[in-house]
């Protein structure tokens, strides 16, 4: 099936390229929905040894980059929230990249380079392109599109048995599909899944059979979810239903994880419950007291130790600017950090996580919309995942995440001021009024010159509620 794939993946991949370059509100959905098909291609190289992953992963930067200097006062990265701690951040990533490069080679470095400032890029593309309210349906669609074939094969294997690709958890056969591993697939899933409340929650409130399309839509993704036995999609999966169900009092939500098992039968349901309890044995069997904490994470433990012990032999130097080594593999994100960029690569990181997330949870607090809470949803399972996987090494991963939570922060920054710029106008007219010394001849040229009074926004008595036609 991959050896079919291949065509269909390189068109995909010249095609948004060209798309990307030429226009990037056509090219980033199209991005979005053909990263599945180019990812099932990882083990064929396509260009001097480099594969297509390697290669978007270069390139959507440097596009999106040229785009950056020429891009118009709306989509400028001037007006890029959270922009400072962005910079700081991306400008370490370069200084570590180069110590990778002194010590390992040019294409190390420029790997961790690149996968690191894909975060930058999902960051600000998605806001600087799809700001607009028109543009954002667009986007949304594309991401529900873009999971249609992960979400298929998943299906299918279900349906089937067929396996491509045989990897076990805890002794369970894990349904991956025709990806690397179980990382892949999960984020396909989680990205599709959250993208369905988002759009199932703001652009089809009263249109009853969008909203059982996208339930049934959902209950698929989530069985596919389920199927891959990630502990750590387990986690966001139920972060994200209490999450939506409780703090947006949508306590269906909480049933539509039981109502998907349900649906494979009772005989499938214990089985399958089975199987998730069998994955999380270890774990339950440290909490029972039963077995040694070490053995948790999939003895993830023993590699952390193993990172730390070697660690422990750098110099000052590799401790506090960064170690010279790749640490893709490190299955820890603060680990991966530590080894790559040292004492202040990690600093950088946590201040960056740090920063973003008290942001969103202060927008949170301020105005709970779906626009926020789905930017909320996505931060806390980058968190989950920074714990077991490097998530930061995953550029397709860092789009989707990065580009919601930029989005979602723009969003909330452009309505604020909006709000005070309202507020603004109110107070100054108000203060004019104030001002004038001849009140009878203000209050004539009220009565007489309705239009010369200002439209002003937010005033809950004077020119609101006599001139009612003036507040737009």
């Amino acid at each position: 099936m991959i050896e079919m794939l291949f065509p269909i993946a390189v068109l995909l991949f010249f095609t948004t390229i060209g798309l990307l370059a030429i226009n990037p509100v056509f090219g980033i959905p199209l991005l979005f929905i053909s990263k599945p098909f180019i990812d099932a291609t990882f083990e064929q190289p396509v260009f001097l040894d480099f594969r297509m992953t390697e290669l978007i992963g270069a390139l959507v930067p440097l596009l999106i980059f040229c785009h950056m200097i020429l891009a118009s006062q709306e989509a400028s990265f001037s007006q890029m929230p959270l922009k400072e701690i962005w910079v700081v951040y991306v400008s370490y990533v370069f200084f570590f990249s180069m110590l990778i490069v002194f010590q390992d080679g040019l294409r190390p470095g420029a790997n961790v380079f690149f996968r690191h400032l894909n975060g930058l890029v999902g960051f600000y593309m998605v806001q600087a392109f799809f700001l607009p309210p028109q543009r954002r349906p667009w986007l949304f669609r594309s991401l529900i599109v873009a999971g249609l074939f992960p979400v298929g094969v998943g299906l299918f294997q279900l349906a089937t048995g067929v396996t491509w690709k045989v990897e076990h958890s805890e002794g369970i056969l894990r349904n991956i599909g025709i990806w690397h591993d179980a990382v892949n697939i999960r984020q396909y899933m989680l990205q599709t899944l959250l993208v369905l409340f988002l759009y199932g929650a703001v652009y089809t409130e009263r249109q009853v059979w969008k909203k059982l399309g996208l339930f049934v839509y959902m209950i698929g993704t989530i069985m596919v979810c389920i199927k891959a036995f990630s502990k750590s999609g387990f986690a966001t999966l139920i972060l994200w239903t209490g999450c939506w169900g409780l703090l947006f009092r949508k306590y269906a939500v909480l049933l539509i994880p039981m109502l998907g098992i349900l649906l494979f039968g009772g005989l499938l349901a214990a089985d399958l419950l089975g199987s998730v309890l069998q994955v999380f044995q270890k774990e339950i069997g440290f909490l029972q007291g039963d077995i040694s904490g070490t053995r948790t994470f999939a003895g993830r433990w023993h590699s952390w130790q193993a990172l730390m012990a070697e660690w422990q032999t750098y110099d000052w130097f590799q401790k506090l600017f960064g170690s010279g080594r790749v640490a893709i593999g490190a299955h820890n994100d603060y680990l991966q950090l530590l080894f790559h960029g040292g004492f202040l690569g990690l600093f950088c990181y946590v201040m960056l996580l740090g920063t973003i997330g008290t942001k969103l949870f202060l927008n949170l607090r301020q105005a709970l919309t779906p626009m926020n809470m789905a930017a909320g949803m996505a931060y806390l399972m980058w968190m989950v995942d920074t714990i077991g996987l490097v998530p930061s090494a995953y550029p397709g991963f860092q789009w989707f995440v990065w580009g919601l939570v930029g989005l979602s922060l723009r969003l909330h920054a452009s309505e604020e001021l909006s709000n005070d710029s309202s507020q603004t106008e109110a107070s100054d007219w108000e203060r004019q009024m104030s001002n004038s010394s001849d009140k009878g001849k203000r209050k004539e040229s009220q009565r007489k010159f309705p239009l010369l009074i200002p439209p002003i926004q937010g005033i809950p008595d004077g020119p609101q509620r006599k001139y009612p036609l003036q507040i737009p």
